[in-house]
């Protein structure tokens, strides 16, 4: 039991009849490098804003894939500094190398798209192997992703920190509150 804080948000968009693909990949490689955050105690709540579909280029989950901590490329230590590096100056993701990925799914099974109606939440571990296609349909995707962590878990000093508003370094612990709605919390 330990109190959490939002370490992070983003709306993710993805325009119809394109969008960016994403590789497989693990967001705490990124985070780890990127802001030093260091453990692996964090967790993401996706909100659906948009109908999530396969044809939509919804996000994939290899499920289980979490137990596996970071996945890292069998490349030489040289390759390995070259692209923590790009995840360090320019936020790349740490794509998991494709023969690590056939292993993956043949230990925990073929991949399961997240779809969904708007306002569905999923929450997922920042281990967890995920990637998503481009958008093939008519309609926009928009995911707004909320990031938790342990208040123990806040980031370290790195070279080159990203804003406060990427990566919060001093957001409070989250206060439960018995109103039942957010209108009366708010009010």
């Amino acid at each position: 039991d330990e109190d959490v804080f939002v370490y992070h948000t983003k709306c993710n968009t993805k325009e119809a009849l394109g969008g960016a693909i994403y590789e497989w990949h693990q967001d705490y490689t990124n985070w780890n490098i990127m802001d030093g955050t260091p453990d692996h105690r964090i967790l993401t709540s996706a909100v659906l804003f948009d109908k999530a579909t396969e044809i939509g280029g919804c996000l994939y989950f290899v499920p289980g894939s979490h137990k596996e901590g970071i996945v890292k490329p069998d490349v030489p230590e040289a390759e390995l500094q070259a692209r923590i590096r790009r995840v360090a100056e320019h936020g790349e993701p740490m794509p998991v190398p494709p023969e690590k990925m056939a292993a993956l799914v043949g230990r925990y099974g073929e991949p399961v798209a997240v779809t969904g109606e708007p306002g569905t939440v999923v929450i997922f571990h920042g281990d967890m192997i995920h990637g998503s296609g481009h958008n093939m349909s008519i309609h926009d995707r928009w995911i707004l992703y909320i990031v938790f962590s342990a208040v123990s878990n806040r980031p370290q000093p790195v070279p080159r920190p990203r804003e406060d508003f990427q990566a919060s370094r001093r957001a409070p612990a989250i206060v439960p509150s018995d109103a039942p709605t957010i209108l009366a919390a708010a009010g």
